[in-house]
């Protein structure tokens, strides 16, 4: 397999939800959460979001009422916060 096409750092990539889906679930199948979780934080990088995907996902799984079932679900909707990034 060739190596994978890196984008030009400091440029913005529009990534869909179904990449991300898959990309957890490969790192995760592969037992590597941990690993993944550590390097990313070495790596000093920040994942930033616009405000409405937060609360997209906040009324996703509230709208759902998977926070009544699901812990974790109740955390995100809980602990999910939007401070202004200092750009």
């Amino acid at each position: 397999m060739e190596p994978p096409f890196l984008a030009e750092s400091g440029t913005t990539v529009v990534v869909g939800p179904q990449a991300i889906f898959e990309a957890v679930d490969v790192i995760r199948g592969a037992g590597r959460e941990k690993e993944f979780l550590d390097a990313y934080a070495a790596a000093g990088l920040q994942l930033r979001v616009p405000a409405e995907l937060v609360n997209f996902l906040k009324n996703f799984i509230f709208g759902r009422q998977l926070h009544k079932t699901n812990l974790m679900a109740a955390a995100v909707v809980k602990s999910m916060t939007c401070p202004k990034a200092d750009d």
